[in-house]
């Protein structure tokens, strides 16, 4: 079972990875047209909406993939209120990667000043193996099965005894005591 647990964790960090390279790609290129041909206007728009924006569109495009690909038979109820409601948490959770990528890169550079890019994709290294684990543990983690309420007490044990009778005495009153045998022939 071990074996097949961490082949199986080292599949879906496979995948993780690859999904998240698309990411990475449709990052730059919404981050490219916003900056060049949308927002290129202002500072504000070409350096803070537009890497918002094409975070934004990051994330959409790698929940879709784990939602659909890499996660896709933990999710038990495929719905638009389970989509959401999952993209969410992603969300969320990508946003808190993205703010420990940028603490590490600051550390790195500070305390190694090494070049920006070198840093970043150290930082990179220690977000997305976060991101893996919160996505794994928290957005698409094995939910419990739920109980059908109307069909939970079919097996539920009784508060109070219950008087059994056994099928083949039916004539027989349990709680009297059976009639004397009489010695007449």
């Amino acid at each position: 079972m071990g074996r097949k647990l961490s082949v199986r964790i080292v599949r879906t960090y496979i995948e993780f990875v690859l999904s998240r390279l698309l990411g990475t790609g449709v990052d730059t290129l919404v981050l490219w047209i916003c900056s060049t041909f949308i927002l290129s206007g202002t500072y504000f728009g070409r350096n803070v909406v537009s890497p918002i924006i094409s975070f934004e569109f990051a994330v959409m495009s790698n929940y879709v993939c784990s939602y659909f690909w890499i996660w896709r038979t933990r999710i038990e109820r495929r719905g638009m209120r389970t989509f959401w409601s999952r993209f969410v948490i992603f969300n969320l959770s990508s946003v808190a990667g993205f703010l420990v990528k940028m603490l590490f890169l600051q550390v790195f550079v500070i305390t190694f000043k090494w070049n920006v890019v070198v840093c970043n994709l150290a930082a990179l290294l220690i977000s997305g193996i976060l991101n893996f684990l919160l996505a794994d543990s928290m957005v698409f983690r094995k939910r419990k099965p739920r109980v059908d309420k109307n069909a939970a007490g079919v097996f539920a044990i009784p508060d109070e005894p219950v008087k059994l009778q056994d099928p083949f005495l039916t004539s027989v009153d349990s709680e009297q005591d059976p009639p004397a045998a009489s010695n007449k022939a």
